[in-house]
């Protein structure tokens, strides 16, 4: 009976989805720019007969480096993070950690579709397990599951093993009896703070990529000037 308000969360879940696309996607442009004008400066200077072999290897590197941002940037933001040890090791550093621990925080608040719908947390949790791709989370549900089979809570079962707000805000929601609603707060305050992080690459990225680009211009302006001089008498 709650087909209604959940229609209404698929939507608002699709309308996040397309921002957070829009922000992957151009971020994607400004790397693809970045690492297409470096190429060209590089062949540029490179362009005489002996460094052929150099030329050959820049423009065999490039053409890889673009076609694997390509196929980055057709995931629909999702990275192939297959490795949970990589994953780790990446969610170390700045800005790239603060996005993975956000969309896998946003993974994590899909327990709200279930729960609304009036299954228990076990099978709530469960149901994520079989269809969540963040490794890191998946392993933090599969603990999490023995847990809560012994009759424990969704919040001690994840004690340790989500940041400190979003547990708090699960023992809120277990005190007063609105889990789901909870996980509603969680998923709008980590997808704020993933459009924020990306927002960020974005401001770094894009002034990178003019000057870059900007670069290789008065490069190849500089080199047709002077073909230009010495054609002269």
């Amino acid at each position: 009976g709650a087909l209604a308000k959940m229609c209404q969360r698929l939507a608002v879940a699709a309308d996040r989805r397309r921002r957070h696309q829009q922000l992957y996607f151009s971020i994607s442009l400004s790397t693809i720019a970045i690492v297409l004008g470096l190429l060209i400066f590089l062949m540029l200077l490179l362009r005489t007969a002996n460094n052929f072999l150099i030329y050959f290897l820049v423009g065999l590197i490039g053409t890889f480096l673009l076609a694997l941002l390509f196929t980055l940037a057709n995931q629909q933001s999702r990275f192939p993070l297959r490795s949970e040890k990589f994953q780790h090791t990446l969610s170390q550093l700045p800005i790239v950690g603060a996005v993975i621990q956000a969309r896998s925080m946003l993974d994590f608040a899909e327990l709200a579709l279930p729960l609304g719908c009036g299954l228990s947390p076990l099978a709530s949790v469960e149901l994520l397990y079989r269809h969540i791709g963040d490794l890191s989370l998946q392993a933090s549900l599969k603990a999490a599951l023995h847990s809560l089979r012994v009759g424990n809570s969704l919040s001690h079962s994840l004690q340790g093993k989500l940041p400190t707000m979003a547990l708090q805000m699960l023992r809120t929601g277990e005190e007063t009896g609105n889990l789901d609603d909870r996980l509603l707060q969680i998923s709008e305050y980590y997808s704020e703070e993933l459009e924020q992080a990306l927002r960020t690459y974005q401001k770094i990225l894009q002034p990178i990529s003019i000057l870059v680009i900007g670069s290789v211009v008065a490069l190849l302006g500089m080199q047709m000037l002077t073909a230009l001089s010495n054609a002269l008498p």
